[in-house]
């Protein structure tokens, strides 16, 4: 079998093929086990996608090395355009060549695009020279940003974000020709490999790119092939249709072996983006699939194209299942320690793709630092039909992170917490044990307070959770202290286990399934599942699992009386939990009311379906209910089918004239309360009905949607921490509106909900 010398950026582009290959020169390698790498040689991390950033005589000279280590060997390029520049002897050993003048032709961004217009739709775009005094505005009138392209790029380098209000940064570019195109902020960015050969074309499972904008440019971060899947049938039948028509477009034109496709995908079309000539950088997470499955790897099939022998069926490339999603970081995207990944490699990461990478390496701007490899999605995406990616994955350093490191704002420190959770470091743990159980919160969470007046409730347990930047610590006063990275942030306190939560009533019934002490108020639950659950219509976002045995009342109310004799220091209650058939509900319910206002006076928050005969809520009015809560939680009739198949079918009109009535007795200052999801419907339907809540005097509270771990949402990624803070923003604005606020009122039940007790 032939052996070939691997010349490309990363010597992990080969991990899954290296019984090809004798060799690599590389620019980012471990120097090791026949790797010549140049970033390794220099000590220095660099950004590839410059152009010229490495020089021809680091190629040339190591490349006539490896060659004369191997004599044997051919030559194989991660992208065959850059061997034009070998001295000729070195060019005879390259494989798998296209014609320079095709390579040349398909690097052409507009060029591409107006041929390939004629075939498919594609992304709209101007070819201009710019100049300060055009009025680029209307080119594209309705666009608020614009892509501005530099015609031969890659990776994001040459490709520039602009506000259509700040033009500045196209300064430099006077007299340049560059591709503008609008900016689709409601658009995801999908690569597709295929292989060209002579009587077969093979077309393989794409990946959601991860594009990130950093320094008005955006750039190219990683790829995602299980979000991919999540993608409707239908778009994905038409970017196969539509890939295929380029490939044979290509295959006429004498083109073989690897290829690469971008596409934008909206909510109403998919556009052609441009022609990548070459292996692309998702490429290792195809070979490792492939690999899994006993099929030869792209670089194998590359080579047999170029020699006429048999591909794959393509029935087999349709089987192919890819089970991975990678993040490559770039300088200013790792802020945390690299302890992480080294001492305790968090159960995500499948591998770790060095590089060759090391601490004391001088880092350039945009310089690729590694590559994570994940077992597990790492985005989705969202109503808005926009990429969404956990937010511990991605360390950027921009005024959120400064409000929080420097400023110590709270909504941002709190929106952030929310979002990203907490560790606890060994000692602060030991800390803690000797005073008592952490209490474990709702939501795979730990409660916490800091700056003394803000309560935070913290995810622990969930997706990248070892991956956040906050930890609590122990300083040398032995108090407890919150960082976020090296930053101290606050003192900080935690709320400690119940300790009768694990007393049983005399069916050995645990208290903790009755009752939930959390923060300042006591949770009681009227029944220990929830009825939708149990015919199999339940929330798809909700961990309550389905649940046969009954519970009695007289129990609820041996529990009740306990706490009250036993444990008086929490300040209200709060009746409700999983959903009763709404023919008993009313009635259980009004039975606990009136229990606990035979025996105490503190505030009752009732919180349930809205009743069948609103009658009943002047008798839990009568009875001594101080505040009432019927929670639409997702407001898009669709995305409410979706997420909440039993719960949906109670229309959203019945819920607004439950909560409308309920004004008539608790009238308009937020005692009527709609609780709703954020991150699992449109923007556009979400403050629609925020707005029509408090039309009607009704507080809302947004809760912040949280991937619960064994929940069938449990691979949806929360909304970002800027979007809700921009969410924050619009919905605080019409609350005030309304003389009314994100609720709820007191700020130890804020925890959980985008909302400040101020």
């Amino acid at each position: 079998m032939d052996k070939f010398i691997w010349i490309g950026p990363r010597e992990s582009d080969i991990w899954d093929c290296q019984e090809l290959f004798d060799g690599s020169v590389t620019i980012f390698g471990s120097n090791k086990n026949n790797n010549i790498s140049y970033c390794a040689q220099n000590n220095v991390r660099i950004d590839h996608n410059v152009p010229g950033c490495v020089e021809n005589a680091f190629w040339n000279e190591n490349i006539q090395k490896a060659m004369d280590a191997h004599p044997n060997c051919k030559i194989m390029y991660y992208n065959n355009e850059y061997s034009i520049e070998l001295p000729k002897e070195l060019r005879d050993k390259v494989v798998c060549c296209n014609q320079l003048s095709l390579l040349k032709t398909l690097a052409d961004k507009s060029a591409m695009r107006i041929s390939i217009s004629n075939y498919i739709p594609t992304v709209p775009f101007q070819q201009i020279l710019y100049s300060k005094n055009m009025d680029i505005a209307t080119v594209f009138p309705m666009a608020n940003k614009l892509i501005f392209q530099e015609n031969n790029s890659s990776g994001g380098y040459g490709t520039h974000l602009i506000d259509i209000h700040n033009l500045n940064e196209l300064d430099k570019f006077e007299g340049r020709s560059l591709m503008l195109s609008p900016y689709f902020q409601n658009s995801i960015s999908v690569n597709v490999h295929m292989v060209i050969g002579n009587d077969d074309i093979l077309y393989f499972p794409g990946s959601v790119q991860i594009i990130q904008a950093l320094n008005n440019k955006l750039l190219y971060l990683g790829a995602d092939y299980i979000v991919f899947q999540t993608i409707s049938l239908e778009n994905k039948m038409l970017l196969k249709e539509y890939s295929h028509i380029i490939g044979e477009h290509l295959q006429t034109l004498g083109y073989r072996g690897v290829i690469g496709f971008d596409f934008l995908i909206t909510e109403k079309e998919i556009m052609f983006l441009e022609i990548n000539a070459r292996f692309q950088a998702s490429t290792p997470l195809l070979n490792k699939a492939l690999k899994h499955q006993n099929l030869p790897t792209i670089q194998q099939m590359h080579l047999y194209a170029f020699t006429n022998q048999q591909l794959p069926k393509q029935s087999e490339i349709d089987s192919l299942v890819i089970p991975y999603s990678m993040i490559s970081y770039i300088e200013g995207t790792w802020k945390k320690s690299y302890s992480v990944l080294k001492e305790n490699c968090p159960p995500e990461i499948d591998s770790i793709c060095w590089d060759g990478f090391d601490v004391k390496n001088s880092i350039k701007k945009n310089g690729y630092l590694f590559k994570l490899v994940f077992n597990t999605n790492c985005t989705s995406i969202n109503a808005n039909y926009k990429l969404d990616i956990y937010e511990n994955l991605l360390d950027i350093e921009d005024d959120f992170f400064h409000s929080i490191a420097v400023e110590k704002n709270p909504l941002e420190t709190k929106i952030s917490l929310l979002n990203q959770g907490v560790l606890l470091s060994a000692e602060a743990k030991l800390h803690i044990e000797n005073m008592g159980k952490i209490r474990k919160a709702v939501f795979s969470a730990v409660d916490l307070k800091i700056f003394d007046f803000l309560y935070v409730n913290c995810p622990r347990n969930l997706k990248f959770s070892s991956f956040t930047p906050w930890r609590v610590d122990i300083s040398d006063q032995k108090d407890l202290l919150l960082y976020f990275y090296d930053y101290e942030i606050s003192p900080v306190t935690f709320d400690l286990e119940d300790r009768y939560c694990n007393c049983t009533t005399p069916s050995n019934i645990p208290f903790s399934r009755i009752c939930f002490w959390a923060t300042d108020r006591l949770r009681i639950h009227h029944n220990l599942s929830c009825c939708l659950k149990q015919c199999g219509e339940g929330c798809k976002f909700c961990e309550i699992q389905p649940e046969q045995n009954k519970l009695e009342l007289d129990e609820v109310f041996q529990v009740i009386d306990f706490y009250l004799d036993k444990a008086n220091t929490f300040n209200h209650f709060l009746i409700g939990g999983g959903s009763e058939p709404r023919s008993i509900e009313p009635e259980n319910i009004l039975k606990i009311v009136k229990h606990i206002r035979e025996k105490s006076e503190k505030n009752i928050y009732v919180m349930s379906l809205p009743p069948q005969n609103l009658q009943v809520l002047k008798d839990y009015y009568e009875a001594g209910v101080t505040e009432i809560g019927f929670n639409i939680e997702i407001f898009d009739p669709q995305m409410a089918t979706l997420y909440m198949p039993g719960k949906s079918k109670l229309s959203r009109q019945e819920y607004i004239q439950a909560l409308k009535e309920a004004t008539r007795f608790w009238k308009t200052k937020g005692k009527v309360r709609s609780l709703i999801i954020v991150g699992l419907e449109p923007e556009a339907s979400l403050l629609n009905g925020i707005q029509t809540l408090c039309e009607i005097g009704v507080m809302p509270i947004l809760s912040v949607y949280r991937p619960i771990p064994g929940t069938a949402t449990e691979n949806i990624v929360p909304p970002s921490n800027r979007y809700l803070r921009e969410l924050y923003k619009k919905a605080t604005d019409i609350c005030h509106r309304y003389s009314l606020h994100l609720g709820p009122d007191c700020p130890a039940c804020q925890n959980n909900t985008l909302s400040l007790p101020f």
